[in-house]
């Protein structure tokens, strides 16, 4: 074995007979390519994503980190699209949120749970349009146009209707279906019908059942917690996202990410902003994430304490790298240090040259025979309402 495959850093790509069982959640591309302003990022790479798995991903700056997030995330990738199975919830997290005046913190992340909040919205349309009769003619229930028409509630002339009466009740046509006649003719010529009922008290107990599977009634509690974990003051999280700044925004990013919890986590360098301690509630809560994570970082505890496979970008192709990624950054931070340049940017120029080489080492250890399992430091202060933004270490794409 060479040096470099018994220092454990071999790296293996994906099987290439790997292949995506009926039903399962795994994401499973045989073959993908991605090209940005007329270079090649990927070529005939694969991908494979096993539902429930913690990937860190690593790479030379520019080499297509962030391409990949994005095209896994926002589906930019046709092939990498088609091999993502139907209602599979993917979340990325890349930026902070939106500074508003009007939504907190706490709303903001309760938010994040797209899925309650439609169900929500479904149940209180429900509600109120149970007895549609009786809201069509009471005027003061506030009920807005939009919602009849969600309901099924026309003001339609005689004229265009069919059947034998107009009677409150009656069943008529109308466009080919069948409604009811809520309210008898106005004084405009105009007749109240509704579309038949379908989903009626049937569907609203669904509804409610599916409300509390998901917790709806102790969002606002778990919302908090998560809050609180990342050193959110009770005060604040009552306080307009306006107020916060860049790096506390970020942390709000992340909360929302915690509390929705789809099926896969996507992380751009989510450690940038954030100080140890807080570092400290991220690991913990990824720890505990149920569904799969992606994640870019050269942070190296959050790495070594979530990731559980190491993923490497080098040659336009994604591959699994063998050992901690400690032994990946000290094996580049030996080379480094023995630099007698001190210049920034020489130093940045060496430094992604050497990530390079490290990578084909490793590719080429692979070649060799080696491969397997693995069982798998930026930071920065972030400010709140008030103070400034903190320093990120590590670099993004």
């Amino acid at each position: 074995a060479n040096a470099a495959e018994r220092r454990g850093l071999a790296r293996r790509e994906p099987p290439r007979g790997a292949t995506k069982m009926e039903g399962s959640d795994d994401i499973i591309c045989p073959r993908f390519s991605i090209s940005m302003g007329g270079k090649a990022l990927f070529k005939d790479a694969r991908l494979a994503l096993i539902h429930g798995h913690r990937y860190g991903l690593i790479g030379p700056n520019g080499c297509g980190k962030s391409t990949l997030m994005h095209a896994i995330g926002y589906g930019t990738c046709e092939e990498i699209k088609k091999a993502i199975p139907p209602n599979t919830d993917i979340l990325l997290v890349e930026q902070e949120v939106a500074a508003s005046d009007e939504i907190t913190a706490l709303q903001m992340v309760v938010a994040a749970d797209t899925r309650r909040t439609a169900l929500l919205a479904e149940a209180r349309t429900l509600e109120r349009l149970t007895d549609a009769y009786n809201l069509s003619l009471d005027e003061s229930n506030g009920i807005t146009p939009d919602e009849l028409e969600a309901g099924g509630v026309r003001y339609i002339k005689e004229a265009k209707l069919q059947g034998d009466s107009f009677a409150v009740g009656a069943r008529l046509t109308f466009e080919g279906r069948e409604v009811t006649v809520l309210e008898e003719k106005d004084k405009d010529g105009d007749i109240t019908i509704q579309d038949v009922v379908r989903y009626d008290e049937e569907r609203l107990n669904e509804v409610y059942d599916e409300l509390q599977d998901i917790g709806a009634d102790s969002a606002e509690q778990r919302a908090s917690a998560i809050l609180s974990g990342l050193q959110f003051l009770e005060e604040q999280k009552a306080w307009p996202t306006a107020s916060f700044s860049g790096g506390w925004r970020m942390r709000i990013s992340l909360a929302r990410a915690l509390f929705r919890k789809p099926r896969l986590l996507l992380l751009d360098e989510p450690t940038n902003h954030l100080d140890l301690e807080t570092v400290d509630c991220l690991v913990e809560g990824l720890k505990h994430f149920k569904g799969g994570v992606l994640v870019i970082t050269h942070n190296v505890e959050l790495i070594n304490k979530v990731c559980k496979e190491i993923w490497v970008i080098e040659d336009q192709k994604v591959g699994r790298f063998r050992g901690e990624f400690e032994e990946y950054r000290q094996m580049l931070e030996e080379q480094l240090h023995a630099i007698a340049d001190e210049d920034p940017e020489e130093k940045r120029r060496e430094k992604e040259r050497l990530e390079r080489v490290a990578a084909k080492k490793a590719q080429e250890a692979a070649a060799a025979g080696g491969g397997g399992d693995n069982e798998g430091e930026g930071e920065g202060e972030g400010g709140g309402k008030g103070e400034g933004e903190g320093e990120g270490e590590g670099e993004g794409e």
